[in-house]
């Protein structure tokens, strides 16, 4: 159950992402990060109440797939980059390759499955 509700969240992540046509991607030192949408989005996206998907956050954070930040957004740590990525290649590589461009999103994907670590987040 815990990883469905995951995977339903991810999906409407990527899903709202190329629909806004709009990714934030933020470099680091060994770590690569993408801001999802706010979790009032992705409820309305999911046509459920907004207090039903805090569950799956915390459980996301619990599992460092996420951090929260205040005032700031909610963040993928390098391991919920690596499945983020996933989804938008399966789901919607043409939709993603038109926002950030096939060189961007080829080189992104690679650095995050072979070059970072899942400790450095």
């Amino acid at each position: 159950m815990a990883n469905e509700e995951i995977t339903k969240i991810l999906n409407a992540a990527a899903r709202l992402l190329v629909k806004n046509q709009s990714v934030n991607i933020l470099f680091e030192q060994d770590v690569v990060k993408i801001k999802l949408p706010t979790t009032r989005d992705l409820a309305k996206d999911l046509n459920t109440p907004h207090y039903y998907i805090l569950p799956g956050f915390s459980l996301m954070e619990k599992n460092k797939l996420i951090k929260r930040e205040e005032r700031v957004g909610i963040w993928t740590t390098n391991e919920g980059t690596r499945i983020l990525l996933s989804l938008l290649k399966d789901n919607y590589v043409e939709e993603t390759k038109n926002i950030l461009g096939e060189k961007l999103f080829t080189a992104l994907t690679e650095k995050i499955n072979t070059g970072l670590s899942k400790d450095m987040d």
